[in-house]
């Protein structure tokens, strides 16, 4: 008959000693899906974030004597003119949204978003608020 000694006794797959730093630090799972996820997300914020300064940069200017809340209430946007106003700092901010920007005004109804993002897309390829028919020749000629 075997005796088994109290150091034999231990359940272990080999004899060597399982090193402190291993014991502290097991490895991990590497998620790579969620990894793949978050890089496409970042590369994303930043082109988005670099579209929207080309944007500003090259937005067309106000026209004579505009600002913003006189641009809503030319457009008869109806309420929460002021508020909405308010939000934005400069010319540029505004009149560079684009439709995502646009979902993120808050209090507004669908339908003023699709109002402000049709008049906004207008102003921006020079076909609101009307002009004389001859300086819109020269724009488009």
């Amino acid at each position: 008959a075997r005796v088994a000694s109290a150091a034999g006794a231990r359940r272990q797959f080999s004899d060597e000693e399982v090193p402190k730093y291993l014991a502290r630090y097991p490895k991990k799972y590497f998620d790579f899906k969620a990894f793949r996820q978050s890089l496409k997300e970042k590369k994303e914020s930043l082109s988005d974030a670099e579209v929207r300064e080309i944007r500003r940069e090259y937005a067309m200017p106000a026209p004579e004597g505009w600002t913003v809340q006189q641009f809503l209430e030319r457009m008869d946007f109806g309420d929460n003119t002021e508020d909405v106003a308010n939000l934005f700092e400069t010319w540029e901010d505004f009149i560079s949204m684009t439709a995502k920007d646009i979902t993120r005004i808050p209090n507004i109804s669908v339908g003023q978003r699709r109002r402000l993002d049709r008049f906004i897309t207008l102003f921006n390829h020079g076909l609101w608020p009307h002009v004389p028919a001859d300086q819109f020749h020269d724009r488009f000629a």
